[in-house]
Order: C-alpha cells, then sequence, then structure tokens
C-alpha cells in the first residue's frame, strides 16, 4: 500500500517524460535528449528540451540515462524533428534548480546540437584560437591557415588553395573565390559562410554540413548540390534573389534544415515531396514567391515531425517594384511604425534622388555643385516629412538612409567627399525609422 501510493507521488512530482536520441553526423555519435515541459508563445507551442552530457555508439540505455548530466533547458517549436529516434519514456531527469529561470532561452532546431558538439569537437583547444577571430583581406595564391584561429574571415581575395585543419570552426569567403580547400575531413566540422559568391564555389568540401549564403543575388541549387552532397543545414539569405533548381534538393539526402529569405524565381512545383527527403525537418521561407506558398505548404504543412514557416509571400509585381528599394529589408521586419505606403514612399524618394544625379552628368560644370546641394537637401528634406510622426529611436536604419544616399551620389560626376556628406546629413535630419510589418 505504502509503496503504491510513494510511485504514484513520485509519479505525480516526476512524471514519465520521452527521451530521444539524435545522430550528431559530425560527432559520429548518437546523442540523447529528454522533453521536460512544454510552453505556449506567441500562439505556437514550444518543447522544451534538456540536452545530455552523453555521447554512445548506441541508442542511450534507462542506466545510462540515470547517470547522464544535464545541459540547460531550451525551447524549441514543435514538432519535433523527424530526426529524432523515440527511446524510452523515463522520469523527468533531475535537472537542477537554476534551470527554472523566467528568461527560458527560445532556440531553433539548426543549433540544437551545438553546444555539446562544439564543445566535444573543440575543447582541447586554448580559448585565444578557439573563440578568436582571424580577418584577412586581398591574399592570392596558396593561404596556409593549420593552427590559425577557429574562426576565420576573407574578403576580396582570388586564392588557388586554401589549407586549413580540423580545428577551424567558421571560414567566411566574402566577395572571394577558391579554387579548392584543402580539408582532412572535407568539410565535416565547418561551417562555411560565402558572401556574393555568384555561385563560385571551392572544391574539396564534399562532406561539407553547414553552409551559409549571405546578400545572394542568384543561386543553382543544382550547383550547390553537385559542391556540397552531403549538406545537413542550407541557409539562403538573399537580396531580392533568384533562385533555381529547386528539384536539386532531393540530392542532399542527409539535410535537414533549409532556411530562405528574400529569394523569389521558382513555383513550388519542384519542391521535393517529404517521402523524398527524410531527413529534412525545418523548413522556413520568408520572403518567397506567392505562387509557391500552395504547393509547398500542401506538401509539407501535414508531414509529421516537421517544422513549416512560409512567412511574407510576395507577388512577382511586388519583388519587381521593390528589385532596386534600399529600404526593401523594412517589409520583413517585426514592428509597426512605419506602413508599407511610407517604404515605399522612402524607396521613391531614392529612386527620384538617384535619377537626379545621373542627370548631373549634362549640367554645365559651373552649375554641378548647386544641383548637387539641392538634391541631397531634397532628399534630406523628403525623409524628414516622411517620418514626421514618428519617433527617433533607432540609428541603425538611420545609417541606411545614409548609405542610400550615398549610392545615389555615387552616380554623380566625379568624387565626393563622404565626411563631408555625413555631416551634412546628420545636421539636416530630424527622424529615425524602425523596421514594421507589411
Amino acid at each position: 500500500m505504502m509503496k503504491t501510493a510513494f510511485k504514484k507521488l513520485r509519479q505525480w512530482l516526476r512524471p514519465d517524460r520521452p527521451v530521444y536520441c539524435y545522430y550528431s553526423i559530425r560527432l559520429q555519435k548518437y546523442l540523447a535528449c529528454q522533453v521536460v515541459k512544454t510552453r505556449k508563445l506567441d500562439g505556437k507551442m514550444l518543447s522544451g528540451l534538456i540536452l545530455l552530457d552523453w555521447l554512445g555508439d548506441d541508442l542511450i540505455t534507462p542506466r545510462e540515462f540515470k547517470k547522464a548530466r544535464a545541459m540547460k533547458i531550451r525551447f524549441f517549436p514543435q514538432p519535433l524533428p523527424r530526426t529524432f529516434i523515440p527511446v524510452f519514456d523515463a522520469p523527468r531527469h533531475r535537472y537542477p534548480m537554476s534551470f527554472y529561470i523566467w528568461d527560458i532561452p527560445i532556440g531553433w532546431w539548426p543549433v540544437f546540437a551545438d553546444p555539446l558538439e562544439k564543445r566535444k569537437l573543440f575543447s582541447h583547444l586554448p580559448s585565444e584560437q578557439s573563440y578568436g577571430r582571424l580577418t584577412l583581406e586581398q591574399q592570392t595564391g596558396i593561404l596556409d591557415l593549420r593552427g590559425k584561429k577557429s574562426i576565420i574571415d576573407i574578403s576580396d581575395s582570388a586564392l588557388d588553395e586554401i589549407i586549413i585543419d580540423s580545428d577551424v570552426q567558421y571560414l567566411s569567403l566574402c566577395n572571394s573565390k577558391v579554387t579548392i580547400i584543402t580539408d582532412p575531413r572535407h568539410g565535416l566540422l565547418l561551417d562555411l559562410l560565402c558572401l556574393s559568391s555568384g555561385g563560385d564555389f571551392p572544391r574539396g568540401m564534399e562532406d561539407l554540413t553547414g553552409l551559409v549564403l549571405f546578400q545572394a543575388e542568384y543561386v543553382n541549387l543544382k550547383a550547390v548540390a553537385d559542391a556540397f552532397p552531403n549538406l545537413r543545414q542550407l541557409s539562403i539569405n538573399g537580396e531580392c534573389g533568384q533562385l533555381t533548381g529547386l528539384s536539386a534538393l532531393k540530392k542532399l539526402p542527409q539535410l535537414e534544415y533549409f532556411i530562405c529569405h528574400d529569394m523569389y524565381g521558382y513555383d513550388g512545383d519542384g519542391m521535393p515531396k517529404p517521402e523524398e527527403m527524410p531527413r529534412l525537418s525545418y523548413i522556413w521561407l520568408d520572403g518567397f514567391p506567392a505562387e509557391a506558398k500552395k504547393e509547398i505548404g500542401k506538401h509539407w504543412k501535414a508531414a509529421g515531425g516537421v517544422t513549416l514557416w512560409l512567412e511574407k509571400a510576395k507577388t512577382r509585381e511586388w519583388v519587381e517594384r521593390n528589385r532596386d528599394n534600399p529600404f526593401r529589408a523594412w517589409y520583413f521586419a517585426d514592428e509597426e511604425n512605419v506602413s508599407a505606403a511610407q517604404i515605399r514612399k522612402a524607396g521613391d524618394i531614392y529612386k527620384q534622388a538617384k535619377t537626379r544625379m545621373a542627370a548631373l552628368s549634362g549640367f554645365p560644370q559651373e552649375e554641378r555643385a548647386a544641383a548637387y546641394g539641392k538634391i541631397v537637401g531634397d532628399y534630406i528634406a523628403a525623409f524628414n516629412a516622411l517620418q514626421r510622426q514618428h519617433p527617433i529611436e533607432s540609428e541603425d536604419e538611420v545609417d541606411e538612409v545614409f548609405e542610400a544616399l550615398q549610392s545615389a551620389v555615387r552616380l554623380a560626376p566625379g568624387e565626393y567627399d563622404a565626411a563631408k556628406l555625413r555631416e551634412i546629413f546628420d545636421s539636416g535630419k530630424k527622424f529615425s525609422i524602425i523596421h514594421t510589418k507589411e
């Protein structure tokens, strides 16, 4: 009688929760976690998971589960990924009381295993190497980066070869062409970031697991799949770009996470079906063709173990209208201070300034300075008028307004003084802009 009562009390205090395993391609080991609670945030159900400090060649056993140390709780959007393997139910893990905090971190599935993977892979490195960053510019020939920092940024370079070791975690290539990357693990432990790559990918990365493309104007997914056939994570951050070869995603059998922002030019018909990509568990399209929404949603919304976010679908007309709008990104933000009409107006102000600056080449030399000053003054006054009814809160967007002005000024004949232009801009502006929803 007492045993039964005690068992019921224990079950009430520490109810059984599901335990899952996940195979880490980078570690070539199984990881384990337990769902310990759920919560609702902004209408979405989240699962609270504890990642265990445990690795195994096979699925975790109840005995190993009891001995494993818990890492911090992190909440993820439901459902659990298809790659999670249910093992057994067990009493909720005895994680420290310090885990009960109000500000519990919200995560996203692509970084689920990162804390444990990075610690196991790179804990042998001194902190100045594992957290240090090496920045290189205008490099040519062969670059040997073995024994250097774990985070490496290379920009404005044309290289025949980059040689790295397994201690490099992140490699960023900005406006750089690299013929081959020589790595003993062929990219298995590496996250590769390519900024404005133009689709020229380095050879030698057959086992790359993480690829991020920034400021992409054109991406052919067939070229991505050919260069990196074992990708697990693919993130594309476009600039009102064109995406082709959507059907080539099925040539990436290990792909688990696909994130694509501000890319257009596809209709959804080529999107592989869930059964063709058994590991794909997280799809986030943010700024994508409106005509693709129905087709992708039809197949993937009902797929079990898949988180599907389809946000800010845009028509072909919107894409054409905003392709040359430097304030296009404001459509994708999350505040509510600036309307879609104001964003369109901001784009029109920029386009007018750009047209007028380009026309200065037809002015007599002696009239150009006055005309130039008038265009700059009109640009600042137009933004002052546009934002008169909104509070001054953010400097980031003010910088974007200035950068757009600089872009227009570059079309004028002759050189310009950037510092002087900024001084005129700052003295005349009476506004700040906050990103908002359309």
